[in-house]
């Protein structure tokens, strides 16, 4: 698929766009739905409690494991030394799921800048139990965008994960628009994760529209948010490019309605939804407090079928198609 078949798809009637979309996903994960049970360690100077006493407060809801399924290190400012500790605190406290963290930018920080020091760190990091990458840190996927802003260029940011590839982890990828950027813009990089999807090591991708009040733009006080229609057809495009990879959205990113027609739009998990206990919340992404069960209401009224998953679970059918 090219550039211009990209855009072409946002010329298209929206309603058609989102019939295709969820017709390709009901063809590679059926009638599921993906709730995303993360439990986060929020860590950087000042604001970390020890990994171990964060998982011991950890209420299971009846019937589900002991552990949650999936722990995310939130590593902001924090340096490498620490992420290794904390990762073998989770460990040695008996968690078996997967681990994900740290960002594309804090690997390239530890090591500077050289390539041959990103593949140690990244060795460091899967010895000590990390199985994923996060993409919280790409922002927007545009190089004109990105060279005015303190974020990792393009092509080093691609690099970083490439290299995590040869390691064996995986990468999450949070696909941020609505900053300002054209549409051309917008996908410009779908290609380059098109042909991770097609190497089995894109795990998942993350929708999530500009929100200026959670991450302000110092030149843009008046950038408006994004409109529910360009929400979805940019999810629908997505499900188009990508259709063995899992489409998530956030329930935080939008209202409980837009996230439920996000599930018939190609959207395929969910995150956001509030659990029964979590590590005490980043500043970023402010996790919430609530019941489990108003996450599968939400599911179970769109006619779909919610199920618990972490991120180790989201092995589709279809992976390796392109």
């Amino acid at each position: 698929m090219t550039e211009r078949e990209l855009w072409s798809l946002f010329d298209r009637d929206v309603l058609d766009l989102g019939a295709e979309a969820h017709r390709v996903k009901t063809e590679g994960f059926g009638d599921r739905v993906f709730l995303m049970e993360r439990f986060w360690i929020s860590t950087g100077p000042g604001r970390e409690p020890a990994a171990t006493p964060a998982l011991n407060r950890y209420v299971p809801a009846e019937g589900r494991e002991e552990f949650p399924r999936s722990v995310v290190l939130d590593s902001v400012g924090e340096e490498e030394a620490a992420i290794l500790k904390r990762s073998a605190e989770v460990r040695m406290a008996g968690f078996r799921g997967s681990l994900s963290g740290p960002s594309a930018g804090d690997v390239w920080r530890w090591a500077q800048g050289n390539l041959q020091r990103v593949t140690e760190v990244l060795g460091r990091l899967k010895e000590a139990g990390i199985d994923f990458l996060r993409g919280e840190d790409a922002e927007v996927l545009d190089e004109g965008w990105r060279r005015s802003r303190p974020v990792l260029p393009l092509d080093d940011w691609f690099e970083v994960h490439r290299r995590a590839h040869e390691r064996g982890m995986a990468s999450h990828v949070v696909l941020r628009y609505g900053a300002g950027e054209t549409r051309e813009a917008r996908v410009r990089a779908w290609p380059r994760l098109r042909q991770w999807a097609s190497e089995g090591r894109l795990a998942l991708v993350r929708l999530e529209p500009w929100d200026p009040v959670r991450w302000p733009l110092g030149d843009r006080l008046d950038l408006p948010p994004t409109t529910g229609l360009e929400d979805l057809l940019t999810l629908a495009a997505a499900r188009l490019v990508f259709p063995a990879v899992h489409l998530e959205v956030s329930w935080r990113a939008g209202d409980e309605k837009l996230a439920q027609t996000a599930l018939r739009f190609g959207a395929d998990s969910l995150s956001g939804a509030p659990w029964r206990c979590w590590d005490e919340p980043s500043p970023l992404s402010g996790p919430e407090i609530g019941d489990p069960d108003q996450a599968e209401r939400l599911v179970r009224e769109t006619g779909l079928l919610p199920v618990w998953a972490g991120d180790g679970d989201l092995k589709g059918p279809k992976q390796g198609a392109a």
